[in-house]
C-alpha cells in the first residue's frame, strides 16, 4: 500500500526534475539531451559566471509584458491599468554556499561538489530551402548534452583576515571560497570558529556560448569528522514576547547546524555503531 509520505516524495522528485534537473544519484537522466538551452529549460539551481555582463546573467524573456485586458464596463479608478514598474532584470546567482560553526580541533573539511555541464550539439544535417532562385540554410533545433561532474577536495580550516579561494579540479573555473573567523561568544566553547564555504562560478564567457559556462544542478556537501557545533536560536533569550518564549521552551533541545546562502541547508546525522 502506498503511503501519503511516499506520494509526497514522488511529487517532490517530480518537481525537482522539472524545475532543477537531475540529482547526483539520478542515473536515468545523468546524460540527458535537451531540446533547448538549459537556462530556458530549467528555472533554478544553476550558477552564472561571476562578473559577466548583465545581459548574459539574466533571462532574455524577463521583460516580456503580460497582455493587458481592455474592459469598458467599469470606469472607476480601480479599473484603470496600473503604472508599469521600472524595468529591472533579475540576475542569475553566481554563488551558493553555507555557514557553520566548527570546534577548535577541526583543521580540515571534506567538500564534495557535484554539478552538470551542458554542451551544445552540432546539428546532424542542414536543410536546404529554396526561395526565389536562392538557397538558404535552415538550422534544426539546437540540442544540449548534459555532462555529469563531481569533485572531492580537502578544505583547510585556518583563521585568515581575508577569504581564500580553492580551485576545483576539473571545474574549469569553479572555485570554493572559504572564510574562517573566531567566535567571541560565551555561549560556545573556546576556540569555536565560524566558517563559510561558497561555490563560485569564475568561468569566462565566450561569445555565443553563454549556457556552456553555466554550472547546473549544483550541490555542495560538507563533511566534518569532529562534527559541527550546534547553534541555538537566540530569539528566545531575554525576550518579552510570550510566543517567542514559549517557542524557545518547546524547542530548547533543537539546534541549527548550518545556514544556506542562495540555497537551503540540510543537516544529516550519521550513527556510528561499534561492535564489541
Amino acid at each position: 500500500m502506498t503511503t501519503s509520505a511516499e506520494i509526497r516524495a514522488t511529487l517532490v522528485d517530480a518537481l525537482n526534475i522539472d524545475l532543477v534537473g537531475p540529482t547526483p544519484h539520478d542515473t536515468d537522466h545523468a546524460e540527458e539531451i535537451l531540446r533547448q538551452a538549459p537556462s530556458k529549460w530549467y528555472l533554478t539551481g544553476f550558477l552564472a559566471p561571476f562578473g559577466a555582463p548583465p545581459d548574459l546573467r539574466s533571462d532574455d524573456d524577463a521583460d516580456d509584458d503580460l497582455p493587458e485586458e481592455v474592459t469598458t464596463s467599469d470606469s472607476s479608478e480601480d479599473s484603470k491599468t496600473p503604472d508599469k514598474p521600472a524595468a529591472r532584470k533579475a540576475l542569475f546567482p553566481s554563488s551558493m554556499g553555507l555557514s557553520c560553526l566548527l570546534s577548535g580541533k577541526t583543521t580540515t573539511l571534506e567538500a564534495q561538489v557535484t554539478w552538470g555541464d551542458y554542451i551544445p550539439l552540432e546539428p546532424e544535417e542542414d536543410d536546404l530551402e529554396a526561395g526565389q532562385g536562392k538557397s538558404k540554410r535552415k538550422k534544426k533545433a539546437e540540442h544540449w548534452q548534459r555532462v555529469p561532474q563531481q569533485a572531492t577536495l580537502s578544505v583547510p580550516i585556518e583563521e585568515r583576515p581575508e577569504p581564500f579561494a580553492i580551485d576545483i579540479p576539473g571545474g574549469s573555473g569553479l572555485n570554493l571560497v572559504v572564510t574562517c573567523r573566531p567566535v567571541l561568544d560565551d555561549r560556545f566553547p573556546y576556540g569555536t570558529k565560524a566558517v563559510s564555504v561558497f561555490l563560485v562560478n569564475y568561468r569566462q564567457v565566450p561569445f555565443g556560448e553563454r549556457d556552456a559556462t553555466f554550472a547546473f544542478q549544483t550541490h555542495l556537501n560538507i563533511r566534518c569528522p569532529e562534527g559541527f557545533v550546534p547553534r541555538p536560536d537566540p530569539r528566545g533569550v531575554s525576550t518579552d514576547d510570550w510566543d517567542e518564549a514559549v517557542a524557545a521552551l518547546q524547542y530548547r533541545d533543537d539546534y541549527e547546524f548550518a545556514v544556506g546562502h542562495n540555497v537551503s541547508a540540510l543537516a544529516l546525522y550519521q550513527l556510528l555503531i561499534k561492535l564489541r
